[in-house]
């Protein structure tokens, strides 16, 4: 408990102090919401790739692959992505070229500059607002992981993680933002890496082959479709409705910004290149929900709600 408290402190320490750093170098409400506009493509690619990753696919989705198999596997890793890297490609270089000409610092901005809308504007700034509803999916995950690691209540994780968040985020704006995640985006690839070796060290212990050895547990985990899966348990739910959620989430205000970082259409190559490969590895993540059922036994799996 004392190690994990201290490595989460050194996390606080360094996080606060690249909010610092960002704080720093924002000169105004232009250099707050989106930096200098020329940001190095190798960074925005990480910064948006650990964005988009977060706690959902640490914490979340594995659970998700636990209880439903291959069909929540698909849809949260495989259509999803499909879809979001698709829709990325085919949105960043025009809504750049726009933003860039217009002078836009935000979605909503962008659309009531391109249309001439500030109607059209507010209504999509109401529509990002209800972007809390995810937040708390995500700060719930986290709080979770907390109270596991740190031993401390559910409301205590929940205020550190709403109070310090936003408080660096709201300091240092978006250098804050991009500093913070370039960080948080390496030690996400050095996680992902170890835990995804720790999966095919599993595998490698198997007398058999890994998908027989879940067959055996659940037949159902390793079926194209579960028809008795609690939310993939659909052709539709598993194969088509991630792609098209994967493609619709591109809009959301922290995504399709990241297009507006860099100066110009090369730049947007190389971090679209660099976000698929670092995206791609995060979403691989989702196999450590097969491999759950091969090293954890359910009684050690606890609901920590009433924590």
């Amino acid at each position: 408990m004392s190690f994990a408290w201290a490595l989460f402190v050194t996390y606080l320490v360094g996080t606060a102090w690249l909010g610092y750093q960002g704080f720093r170098k924002t000169t105004g409400f232009g250099s707050f919401a989106l930096g200098n506009r020329a940001m190095h493509p190798l960074v925005v690619g990480i910064t948006l790739a650990a964005s988009v990753s977060s706690a959902a696919t640490f914490i979340i989705n594995p659970g998700f692959v636990y209880v439903d198999g291959f069909g929540a596997f698909f849809h949260m890793s495989i259509a999803v992505g499909i879809g979001f890297i698709s829709m990325l490609c085919l949105l960043s270089f025009q809504f750049r070229r726009i933003g860039a000409e217009c002078g836009a610092l935000t979605i909503p901005d962008w659309i009531g500059k391109r249309y001439e809308s500030p109607g059209f504007a507010l209504y999509f700034s109401i529509l990002n607002l209800l972007s809390f509803a995810f937040v708390v999916l995500l700060v719930g995950g986290i709080s979770i992981v907390m109270q596991s690691l740190l031993g401390i209540s559910n409301q205590l994780a929940l205020s550190i993680t709403l109070i310090f968040v936003t408080g660096y985020v709201f300091i240092g704006g978006t250098y804050a933002h991009v500093l913070t995640n370039m960080l948080q985006g390496s030690l996400m690839i050095l996680v992902t890496i170890v835990v995804l070796a720790s999966c095919v060290w599993v595998a490698l212990q198997q007398p058999g082959s890994t998908i027989d050895a879940l067959r055996a547990i659940e037949p159902d985990l390793v079926a194209a479709v579960n028809s008795d899966g609690s939310l993939f348990n659909s052709f539709y739910s598993i194969y088509i409705a991630g792609f098209v959620v994967g493609a619709i989430v591109v809009c959301q205000p922290h995504i399709l910004t990241k297009a507006l970082y860099v100066k110009d259409d090369r730049d947007v190559k190389y971090y679209l290149v660099v976000f698929a490969l670092v995206f791609t590895l995060f979403q691989m993540l989702g196999l450590v929900g097969f491999f759950t059922h091969l090293t954890v036994p359910p009684e050690a799996l606890v609901d920590s709600v009433s924590g």
